[in-house]
């Protein structure tokens, strides 16, 4: 701008003397006119941050939670003394084969006793080996969801289908894993509280290492559900008081503890474990459960001792507890079958004697 001033008086007033006068010129207006702007002035220190307050103590390790009393029901039909058991130890966990509404009165009587319900179906082929197991698992549920819909409050865990797993029958076990991830994914759509309780295994099976893990896709997607795993937690008897808890534990009822449990966990996988059925069955001089009728009442099984099987029930509670300690106490309970089982199941009955004298065992 100076330049072009000066040359215009130099043409229209030569002999003028032009001298430019440079005034003050505002920031904003410098940086228009091409200049270049000047540095606002720092802010004036402000006062010191004060320190960091210290970090508050750990608070206290909470007191233990007690626990509910492991040993629970298998209830097939109402008998003399099963709800004053309930009442009296306030069992961990009580399981219904049909009839869920009977799960009303156990909340009201123990309300911290997790409920388990059971659909009896005949021939679970026709859901298990649908061409799509989604469907399948759809339909199975559909066999029971009105009373499901009117029994949601009360209603914990909802099994799968029952024993559907066998050793060395490796497709069928693929296709049974496969079904129990689609049965936890048809009963979440539902939104009710009941989570899904899969496998339910009978007890020896499938076979160690390999074939269990074809279970991983299962146990992980009950885990993702919130749901448990189901295995039937039986033990070989003989007279006398013999006892595979103590020969063959890994094989038999602990084997979803002791065996199914390390797989899981090389797989990242942690579950809960419910005894969806327990109790004890005759057992041959080789250690094989060949019996699934012959329970402590079969005159080779325990000939209808009750003290005999009343230490045996103890014996396995005992160690289901030992394991729990140092697991996360994530076998959640065991339903001893069964009360109300009928003539079928004769020889596995509880009735109000022995109820009574559980109780009072446990306690």
């Amino acid at each position: 701008m100076t330049d072009k001033l000066q040359a215009f008086f130099e043409q229209y007033y030569p002999g003028v003397e032009y001298t430019p006068v440079v005034a003050a010129t505002p920031a904003a207006l410098r940086a228009a006119l091409g200049g270049t702007q000047e540095p606002e002035p720092p802010e004036p220190p402000g006062p010191p941050e004060p320190p960091e307050p210290p970090e508050p103590p750990e608070p206290p390790e909470p007191p233990p939670v007690p626990r509910a009393e492991l040993l629970g029901l298998h209830i097939q039909n109402s008998v003399p003394g099963d709800m004053a058991y309930i009442e009296a130890v306030q069992p961990a966990v009580v399981k219904f084969v049909m009839a869920m509404e009977r799960a009303r009165l156990v909340k009201a009587l123990s309300p911290g006793t997790l409920t388990i319900y059971r659909q009896w179906v005949d021939h679970q082929g026709q859901y298990l080996e649908a061409a799509d197991p989604h469907k399948g698992a759809r339909a199975y549920l559909e066999t029971f969801l009105d009373s499901l819909i009117r029994n949601a409050d009360v209603i914990d865990y909802v099994e799968s289908l029952n024993e559907t797993i066998a050793t060395d029958d490796i497709e069928g076990t693929k296709r049974a894993a496969a079904w129990e991830e689609a049965w936890c994914e048809e009963l979440a759509k539902e939104g009710y509280p009941a989570r899904p309780l899969v496998l339910n295994v009978a007890v020896g099976n499938p076979q160690h290492g390999d074939q269990t893990r074809l279970l991983i896709p299962a146990a992980r997607a009950a885990v993702e559900a919130g749901g448990a795993l189901g295995y039937h937690m039986y033990w070989g008897a003989r007279p006398g008081g013999y006892s595979t808890l103590t020969t063959a534990w890994q094989h038999h009822a602990g084997r979803a503890l002791e065996s199914w449990d390390p797989v899981f966990a090389a797989a990242g996988l942690k579950p809960n474990y419910i005894a969806t059925e327990c109790g004890a069955v005759f057992a041959d001089t080789g250690d094989i459960l060949n019996n699934a009728g012959a329970g402590w009442r079969w005159r080779d099984t325990l000939d209808g001792d009750w003290d005999l099987y009343l230490a045996q029930l103890l014996d396995f509670r005992r160690r289901v507890q030992a394991w729990n300690a140092t697991h996360g106490h994530r076998c959640l309970g065991a339903t001893i079958f069964t009360t109300g089982g009928g003539n079928e199941w004769r020889y596995f009955e509880m009735g109000q004697r022995e109820l009574a004298a559980l109780a009072e065992a446990v306690r």
